[in-house]
């Protein structure tokens, strides 16, 4: 399914199709006698059984996904699909961080991976109480490993469980998270974890019903310093993809973050025109880099434009000003301006928290620091294991 120089194809992200390598499966089945064997992103029950039953291979081999799930045969066997933790593909744990820090292979989504003896769910010796402020991924992975050792659960979410990965899901191109979603909103019900759709406050949390709390309210979009960020043609990009904002047909995107690529090529593979300003030189740095190869393959055959090196200094009515290392100022062009400078964390509920109580109180995921899934799941479950 290609080599090294081909990773992209041989470690498929999530921006290409699942399954992408089963076309020449199917293929090379027809011409010979012997047993073939399909590989590459079959990542769900579905696809699997699409393979082996529609006759397009007769095994599957499986990587990454047996590092989400090393139980996902079984699982499959004892029809319990939705018990299946799922690969989603982003190639962080697993690919990205060995090659930049050399650590060993984890996983995003399966924090027991490489940890089976440090990180075991044991009962806990005294039953809680505990409060799961916040029903993104950290806060629903602290939810799930907190019920597994005999804890009572009940997390305040106040619209629905999800928490930032909703509007990271929405694009085609990142439905792999829509399963993550599933997965773990699936656990918490399963495991009788109480959900209540409202807003908590720091006052209610230690109002003395809890024993403890566990505080995953996420980030906040960051407040950029720009001239004219209020006019009625800027939004930002969770706004978006939410579908609440009605763009213009040329586009300019501020950031080209994770975030920024891909609500550019959201945008663009909808038939708009998109510059994206990045003051970076290399915006793709932080990229695994067969996700990075695909990424820009994809945004390369849409009507995109990266000014890379570039800084926002200010918005007009229809064009913005943007500066380089030079100090060379430029005006490009655009009806709408899409906003993804980052996030900012948001720890004001723990501390209020923690002065209104003594209880044990843990914050995970973005509202520590903005950062990945990886980091929101890795330490939801390490919260679930010390509370």
């Amino acid at each position: 399914g290609g080599n090294h120089h081909q990773t992209k194809h041989t470690i498929a992200p999530m921006y290409f199709p699942p399954g992408n390598n089963v076309w020449a499966a199917e293929a090379i089945k027809k011409a010979v006698k012997i047993s073939v064997i399909a590989n590459g992103s079959l990542n769900t029950p579905e696809i699997i059984e699409g393979a082996i039953e529609g006759e397009k291979a007769d095994f599957v081999s499986l990587g990454r996904p047996l590092y989400a799930d090393p139980s996902l045969p079984n699982k499959m066997l004892e029809g319990r699909p939705e018990d299946i933790i799922p690969c989603i593909r982003c190639n962080d744990g697993c690919v990205d961080k060995s090659r930049r820090s050399g650590q060993s292979v984890q996983c995003t989504v399966n924090p027991f991976l490489g940890f089976e003896d440090a990180r075991k769910i044991v009962p806990a010796a005294k039953k809680k109480n505990v409060a799961v402020v916040g029903g993104g991924p950290a806060g629903m992975q602290a939810a799930i490993v907190s019920a597994l050792r005999g804890h009572k659960v009940t997390i305040f979410e106040k619209r629905k469980l999800g928490g930032a990965l909703i509007e990271a899901s929405i694009p085609d191109f990142k439905a792999d998270i829509r399963n993550l979603v599933k997965y773990l909103s699936t656990q918490v019900e399963k495991l009788g974890v109480e959900v209540k759709y409202e807003e908590a406050s720091p006052k209610k949390i230690a109002g003395g019903e809890f024993d403890a709390a566990i505080i995953a309210i996420g980030s906040l979009l960051a407040d950029p310093d720009i001239r004219g960020a209020n006019k009625p043609t800027v939004s930002d990009a969770l706004a978006v993809l939410r579908g609440e904002v009605k763009l213009g047909d040329n586009i300019i995107v501020v950031g080209a973050g994770y975030v920024g690529l891909e609500v550019s090529l959201f945008c663009a593979e909808q038939g708009k025109r998109v510059a994206c300003l990045e003051v970076r030189e290399n915006p793709y740095e932080e990229f695994e880099r067969g996700t990075a190869e695909v990424m820009q393959e994809r945004l390369e055959k849409q009507t995109f434009t990266m000014h890379s090196g570039r800084l926002l200094i200010e918005v007009l009515d229809k064009s913005v000003i943007v500066v380089d290392r030079f100090g060379k100022k430029e005006e490009i062009p655009g009806d709408s301006v899409i906003l993804a400078t980052g996030f900012k964390p948001q720890m004001e509920f723990m501390e209020k928290l923690s002065s209104l109580s003594e209880m044990p109180v843990f914050a995970v995921g973005d509202c520590v620091k903005p950062r990945k899934i990886f980091d929101a799941i890795h330490e939801g479950y390490g919260a679930g294991r010390s509370v």
